[in-house]
């Protein structure tokens, strides 16, 4: 037996970089809808139209589609989707970071509220999406595991409120390379060891195009205030209140002025803009 003890890496041990993204706030709005498909009756007609609950995972999906499928070149090499969570692998950071960003803002414009947090680390899938029938049982198998896995979902579980992208502590040796592109912001308080949120406004453009992104911006802004519904509980409202108090951290960070949060008009109710 050989007398060598150098540490051999597998090939299946090469760090991957993971973005675990989680829609905010479906259990309660699959306890509130109940069904998937609703029918109604109104002054003799009748019908069928899908629900809330049923509505996010059409957005969810149709922005994944958007964002990772049609943007190949990100290095995004599987994608999990399962009840109203998604596990994205990247072979880098900086890739993870820069579609997480384009994702955020995306989800929001569709407005379907997540939360994702990114990790590094590594990552192993086994019988990915493979369902068999055992006599009347149909046993579906999604099963993955890692040091990535672990750190993206502690991210997103870190404890910060609203729709924000947290970087786990296992991502800190590739920041210098994410902010070639992507700023960090700082948080306010460590949560859970957790101190980095990515930055998902719209990229700073020479000046002749800076009123686009001025207008981006706060299409952004008022999208997610017309997600926080004043008849909803305090709860709830606090995930787009941290939401937008974020963004203007965001905002502070690429020397842009503050939105005044109280000029925005909130609430479901209101037409888009």
């Amino acid at each position: 037996m050989s007398e060598n003890n150098e540490k051999v890496t597998r090939v299946e041990d090469k760090p991957r970089t993971l973005i675990f993204v989680d829609i905010l706030g479906f259990g309660a709005m699959t306890q509130e809808c109940q069904v998937r498909v609703r029918n109604w009756h109104d002054g003799g007609f009748s019908g069928s139209s899908t629900t809330q609950m049923q509505a996010w995972l059409n957005g969810f999906d149709a922005v994944l589609h958007q964002c990772v499928f049609q943007q190949p070149d990100y290095g995004c090499v599987q994608v999990m989707l399962f009840s109203d969570c998604a596990y994205l692998v990247f072979e880098n950071s900086l890739g993870a970071a820069l579609i997480s960003a384009s994702l955020m803002r995306a989800f929001a414009l569709h407005r379907v509220p997540v939360r994702m947090g990114i990790g590094k680390g590594t990552f192993y899938s086994i019988e990915l999406s493979t369902s068999t029938n055992v006599g009347n049982v149909v046993v579906s198998k999604c099963r993955f595991m890692g040091t990535a896995v672990v750190g993206a979902h502690s991210a997103e579980q870190c404890g910060g409120k609203g729709m924000r992208i947290f970087l786990d502590p296992s991502l800190d040796e590739d920041l210098l390379c994410v902010r070639s592109r992507v700023k960090t912001i700082l948080l306010p308080q460590l949560l859970k060891k957790v101190q980095w949120e990515l930055d998902y406004l719209y990229e700073s453009q020479p000046i002749a195009r800076e009123d686009e992104v001025e207008d981006n911006d706060r299409k952004l802004f008022d999208r997610v205030a017309r997600m926080k519904d004043p008849q909803s509980s305090q709860e709830v409202q606090a995930q787009y209140t941290e939401t937008l108090e974020a963004m203007n951290r965001m905002r502070q960070a690429n020397n842009r002025k503050l939105v005044d949060l109280n000029s925005l008009g909130y609430g479901e109710h209101l037409a888009d803009v």
